[in-house]
């Protein structure tokens, strides 16, 4: 009986393992927002959105040895895993990709360890890549608040990635009809005041007014969502000071009144174009609206009303389920203009993930175990070994 009992949970686990290491392998299929019928109507930009990898380095080996080593390797694998299901597993394929800030754990390390984690960025995201544009947005753990931006960090940042406050162009032929799509990245970190260092807030309030200028659909993309009060996402409103200096050390959204700066800058009280962020974590899904008076305020997102989606991507790291999501555009027919979606695709966490491979391994093993068994093992090691004389 026992006999029969461990051979039906072996069968069971072997079962649960195979169909976890497809799952892992092919979730972006399974989870597919495309549906069939849209397949005729294709979207032409189509956003794959990654948020805050926070890769970290030398600061976990020197604490943890050997282990913080195996771990760093193990989240790199993690992190291309998803980036690779993502960017081939899906149809159709995102043209665009985003990785919405935070891309390192600390604004404080060493040039030297800066270029080591560039490296490993590339080859996580960038390695084998099919997009037509790669979007880098600088978060504060890459080049700090406003606090604690120094013209050194921006540099460094921009040497690796691209600049902090750029534009990009989107340009297709709809229906025998030219037409055209902004992508706004935006340093949001540097606009509140009071700052570090005046030049580098200077230089994007001089970028924002610049695009302003242009009346054009607009997709922004930033690391510090704008303002909305509290209860509607999981960060409240939140700012945290230096004490010397009163500098800002920490805060969760732009303040009320530079969100309102940026809406009007950017959209000039148009609907016509969206926002994506990172930094919280837990991800949001609001919709920026004017009221009667002609004032910006959100409220949740909600399909049926018309304003300004800001879409708050949640985390990739392992600990957040490894997240990801496609953000698409595509012209209505019947309103002739832009149309917006957006996609969320859930990954497993990190512990999940490294059960599955150990599973994995367990059922492998076992195998091999049982084809020795079953074959004899002195026998298959003849086989294999055929022509040492130590077997005749």
């Amino acid at each position: 009986m026992k006999i029969k009992i461990l051979r039906y949970f072996k069968f069971f686990f072997i079962f649960c393992s195979a169909l976890s290491t497809i799952y892992i392998y092919t979730y972006p299929l399974i989870l597919g927002c495309f549906p069939f019928k849209r397949l005729f109507s294709v979207a032409p930009f189509r956003l794959l959105t990654f948020a805050d990898p926070q890769i970290e380095g030398d600061a976990k080996i020197l604490n943890k040895g050997l282990r913080g080593y195996i771990d760093l390797w193990g989240n790199d694998i993690y992190l291309s895993h998803i980036q690779w299901a993502m960017s081939t597993l899906l149809f159709p394929r995102p043209t665009h990709l985003v990785i919405l800030g935070d891309l390192m754990s600390s604004q404080w390390i060493s040039d030297e360890e800066h270029r080591k984690r560039v490296y490993r960025l590339n080859k996580i995201f960038m390695r084998r890549q099919p997009y037509l544009g790669v979007f880098n947005v600088s978060g504060n753990h890459d080049i700090g608040y406003s606090g604690e931006m120094t013209r050194k960090r921006v540099n460094r940042w921009e040497r690796a990635f691209g600049r902090v406050n750029d534009a990009y162009y989107f340009e297709t032929m709809i229906r025998g009809k030219p037409r055209r799509l902004r992508i706004v990245i935006l340093n949001t970190l540097s606009i509140d005041e009071p700052v570090y260092d005046k030049s580098i807030r200077q230089e994007t309030l001089v970028f924002l007014d610049k695009m302003g200028k242009e009346q054009i659909p607009t997709i922004l993309l930033t690391h510090l969502p704008l303002y909305k009060h509290k209860g509607l996402c999981k960060d409240p409103p939140y700012v945290k000071y230096y004490e010397k200096d009163k500098t800002i050390k920490e805060q969760n959204h732009l303040s009320e009144n530079s969100s309102n700066l940026v809406l009007t800058r950017l959209f000039n009280h148009i609907y016509n174009g969206a926002i994506i962020t990172g930094h919280d974590h837990e991800g949001c899904d609001c919709i920026h609206m004017l009221d009667d008076q002609g004032m910006w305020i959100v409220k949740r997102f909600n399909n049926e009303k018309e304003g300004i989606r800001e879409i708050t991507v949640r985390s990739m790291m392992g600990q957040y389920g490894g997240y990801s999501g496609v953000f698409s555009a595509k012209i209505n027919e019947a309103s002739d203009k832009w149309e917006f979606s957006y996609c969320l695709y859930p990954f497993v966490i990190n512990q999940i993930w490294w059960s599955i491979y150990i599973c994995d391994f367990i059922v492998i093993l076992s195998f091999l175990f049982s084809l020795l068994k079953y074959r004899g093992i002195k026998s298959f090691v003849r086989r294999l070994f055929r022509n040492n004389s130590f077997w005749d």
